[in-house]
């Protein structure tokens, strides 16, 4: 399933990074899905674990380059939280 794709870790945070309000603090940490050097998930989207990401590149699959993407991912981690 993922041969065409890699997850790198995130490297660009900027400043802060991002806020987590379990933790109550900024953090930078998280993972993009790449195909070649391009982040390839609609809107730059990155995620916080490995098994997010792979759920990302599911949707990613199935929705292909939509905005569509968003409800699907949605829908595969509900689908996966039962």
């Amino acid at each position: 399933m993922t041969k065409r794709y890699r997850i790198n870790i995130k490297r660009d945070w900027g400043r802060y990074g991002f806020w987590n309000p379990e933790t109550r603090t900024c953090e930078k940490q998280g993972f993009v899905v790449t195909h070649g050097n391009t982040n390839c998930i609609p809107g730059a989207g990155w995620f916080k674990t490995i098994e997010d990401a792979f759920i990302g590149i599911k949707a990613h699959m199935i929705a292909g380059d939509t905005m569509a993407f968003h409800d699907e991912y949605r829908r595969l981690l509900k689908e996966q939280n039962k």
